[in-house]
């Protein structure tokens, strides 16, 4: 027994190719795993290793092994990468992660990260555990050096689902196969002509001159990511009232419309609000009492129509400008323009987490089903 490791320890059944998964998704980024169910007795040490070469292509090109611990909970308790160190020439490198496994570990994950383009190979995964010795001791990893052939994108042992489950994706532009050199068989994954998503990439829009370009991106990609986080909400979960000094995610929409189009008279025409416009946005401005008893009962299309009528506006007075009216200041402020736009979108920021905050409290029997923020990068 004095070679045996100091855990008890049941692995998952390990299945040949999981489900896949039939719509491809549009990414620059793909993943292979094995998950293994854990019970540790103490505290003990571990290396995961495995040998990675590539041809990068991209500028965002980059791969790495990965590894994960999680509680009896679910709550992540480690998480590490470690990246391949771009070499030139047909020698792989040996990549190593360390650790520790304790009491606390029930779920362990573990594989490779691949971004961008090019062609990344990976052989060779090694996880040693310490045990009661001190010594290292080989945890067995079923297909650990890909000797088994890919067959129509699987990884036979190996799952390639992005939300760390037993199933296997398809990624557009992505291919799994085997390749071999001397013998030695190793996994390849070659990514071509990868879709870019353009919503996490900072660019000046076109159109603009650049400052303002770069500020028009900011608040577009904000917006978006509020519109993408509430368009599927139902009137009453919209209308939610945390307790009686909150404010609902549908007065919080139309308090970032009233926000932005006060700083357009603000900053464009040097003015506030007439009386008129002072009737209908004040309430959503204030978020006061008088907002939480009238600002209700609409569908949230309502509330993101006069968010993107607000934001049309913007968009169309901000193409009339250029740089140097942004960093102006108008007769009789102190902020200049620049600051007034950076104040709305750090102020669509600030609100958007405080919807997000208001959705995890959303009456168990009324909260729909979200996937989180994707990972990007």
């Amino acid at each position: 027994m004095k070679k045996q490791i100091a855990m008890a320890l049941v692995m998952l059944v390990w299945t040949s190719y999981g489900l896949s998964q039939t719509l491809p998704l549009k990414q620059e980024w793909a993943t292979f795993h094995q998950t293994v169910n854990f019970t540790m007795d103490g505290k003990y040490r571990f290396h995961l290793s495995a040998k990675l070469n590539g041809e990068l292509k991209s500028d965002n090109a980059s791969m790495a092994i990965v590894m994960e611990l999680r509680d009896k909970d679910g709550i992540r308790i480690f998480s590490e990468q470690s990246t391949w160190p771009e070499e030139k020439g047909d020698h792989f490198k040996t990549v190593v992660i360390e650790g520790y496994l304790t009491e606390d570990t029930s779920k362990i994950t573990f594989g490779g990260l691949v971004v961008g383009e090019g062609n990344f190979f990976f052989d060779q995964f090694r996880l040693q555990i310490e045990n009661i010795e001190g010594e290292f001791l080989n945890f067995p990893i079923s297909n650990s050096d890909f000797e088994r052939p890919v067959i129509e994108q699987n990884v036979p042992d190996w799952f390639t689902s992005v939300d760390g489950s037993a199933s296997n994706a398809i990624i557009e532009g992505y291919s799994f196969e085997n390749q071999v050199k001397d013998d030695n068989y190793y996994l390849a994954i070659i990514g071509r002509d990868l879709h870019k998503d353009d919503s996490y990439r900072l660019v000046a829009a076109p159109d603009y001159t650049p400052q303002i370009g770069a500020l028009v991106s900011m608040l577009e990609n904000l917006k978006n990511r509020v519109e993408n986080t509430v368009e599927d909400l139902t009137t009453a979960e919209i209308d939610f009232l945390l307790d009686d000094k909150a404010n609902s995610i549908g007065a919080l929409i139309f308090h970032l419309a009233a926000a932005e189009k006060y700083y357009q008279v603000a900053t464009i025409e040097n003015r506030c609000f007439t009386r008129e416009e002072s009737d209908f946005w004040q309430r959503a401005l204030e978020l006061d009492e008088g907002g939480r008893e009238s600002i209700k009962g609409h569908p949230i299309s309502y509330y993101l129509n006069l968010y993107n009528e607000v934001r049309r506006n913007t968009l169309i007075e901000l193409g009339k400008r250029d740089d140097d009216w942004l960093a102006s200041t108008n007769p009789g402020k102190i902020m200049n323009n620049y600051f007034g736009w950076f104040h709305v979108m750090e102020h669509q920021s600030g609100h958007l987490a405080q919807i997000k905050m208001l959705m995890k409290r959303l009456p168990e029997e009324e909260i729909p089903l979200y996937l989180e923020d994707k990972v990007k990068g």
